[in-house]
């Protein structure tokens, strides 16, 4: 019986520590648009490589990021541009990740 109570708090020890090493690395991690779920994962928008980012020019620096030709920003603002623009539709997608950039969900 002893063993069962001390390998459960083992293994809560272990849960809570994961959990503050999650809260850590996505408060470091976390952009100014990236929403933090209350699993401690980040959602964002991304619109894929587009042929020209004119579209673009009136979203202030803060409310997004290029990566890998990319545009990573909120997951509103992804949605909103694609329902203005129907060319960028196919383009844009929200994504989960874990603060490690491991990819939980993707949707187009």
């Amino acid at each position: 019986m002893r063993c069962r109570r001390i390998s459960a708090l083992r293994h809560q020890k272990i849960g809570s520590s994961l959990e503050n090493d999650l809260s850590v690395k996505r408060g470091r991690l976390a952009r100014p648009f990236d929403e933090v779920t209350e699993d401690g994962t980040l959602v964002y928008g991304v619109v894929e490589s587009v042929s020209s980012f004119d579209c673009f020019t009136s979203i202030p620096e803060d409310d997004y990021a290029i990566v890998n030709g990319e545009l990573h920003m909120s997951w509103q603002l992804a949605l909103q541009l694609a329902k203005k623009n129907p060319a960028l539709a196919e383009a844009a997608r929200v994504v989960e990740t874990y603060p490690d950039g491991t990819v939980v969900e993707v949707t187009p």
